[in-house]
C-alpha cells in the first residue's frame, strides 16, 4: 500500500479515478458493441434458417406433385435456345462468388428438348430452386 499512497494522495487520486471512470466507460462501450453485432447475427442466422425453411418446404411441395405437370410447369421457365441455358450462369458465375441466395442464384431455364429428357429428381430439384427463386427474390416464369 506504501507504493500507491503517492498515486492515492492529491492530484494522484484524481488520475487513478479517471483511470477507473476509463476503464469503466471502455468496457460498457465494448459491452453495448457486443451485444449489438450478438443481435446482428443472430438476425444473419434468423434470415439463414428462414431461407432453408423455405427451401425444404418447396422441395416437399415439388416432391409430392404429379411429374407431368411439374414438366409442364417447367417448361414456363424455359429459354429460346440451349446455348443460353449454358452461357449464362457461367457467366454470371464468373461474376460473383459468394453472397445471398438472391446475389448468386439464377432460374433454371431449359429448352422443352432438355426438359424431356430430364429425370424426375432432376426436374423436382430445377423446379424447386425455380420455385425458391420466385418466391425469395421475385423471379418470373417466362410469359
Amino acid at each position: 500500500m506504501e507504493i500507491l499512497a503517492p498515486l492515492l494522495s492529491g492530484a494522484g487520486k484524481w488520475f487513478a479515478i479517471a483511470g477507473v471512470v476509463a476503464l469503466i466507460l471502455a468496457v460498457l462501450v465494448w459491452s453495448v458493441r457486443d451485444a449489438a453485432r450478438s443481435r446482428q447475427r443472430e438476425k444473419e442466422l434468423q434470415a439463414r434458417l428462414d431461407a432453408v425453411e423455405t427451401s425444404r418446404r418447396i422441395e416437399d411441395e415439388v416432391a409430392a406433385e404429379d411429374p407431368d405437370a411439374k414438366r409442364k410447369e417447367l417448361s414456363e421457365w424455359s429459354v429460346l435456345s440451349g446455348a443460353l441455358l449454358i452461357a449464362v450462369p457461367l457467366i454470371l458465375g464468373a461474376c460473383q462468388s459468394g453472397g445471398s441466395f438472391c446475389d448468386v442464384a439464377r432460374p433454371i431455364r431449359p429448352t422443352a428438348v432438355v426438359i424431356a429428357e430430364m429425370s424426375d429428381g432432376e426436374v423436382d430439384a430445377a423446379l424447386a430452386h425455380n420455385r425458391k427463386g420466385a418466391t425469395l427474390c421475385g423471379w418470373k416464369a417466362r410469359p
